[in-house]
């Protein structure tokens, strides 16, 4: 069975995060604690997605019900907007065009038996 995403709304989890990217799929990430900040930051920045959390300049806490006005919002706007979506094909495009980890590592072994 073949599924399909217009978007993907998580906490920012790296395995989550690349898996949409890698997909050519838009973000909307809500943190919670350790790097799912940067991590949502940093997809902002790529213009991929966006980022929903504390509107508390340098507080980290998990989101509350009072933020479903402002994560619905977001949701929205990167549906409404395509260049969300197009900038996460790009992405997955270079993802697609990076090594795989078993190449990387067999260059390296080949490369440590040279020396």
């Amino acid at each position: 069975m073949l599924v399909s995403s217009s978007l993907v709304v998580c906490h920012g989890g790296s395995g989550t995060v690349l898996g949409a990217l890698a997909a050519g799929v838009p973000v909307v990430i809500v943190p919670s604690f350790a790097d799912q900040f940067e991590n949502g930051q940093r997809v902002a920045s790529a213009g991929a997605g966006q980022v929903v959390a504390s509107d508390a300049p340098g507080t980290r806490r998990p989101p509350g019900v009072g933020d479903a006005g402002r994560i619905a919002a977001a949701i929205q706007e990167v549906l409404a907007d395509e260049s969300y979506a197009a900038r996460a094909h790009e992405l997955a495009h270079e993802l697609g065009a990076a090594p795989l980890a078993r190449d990387l590592l067999a260059s390296l072994r080949d490369s440590l038996d040279q020396t």
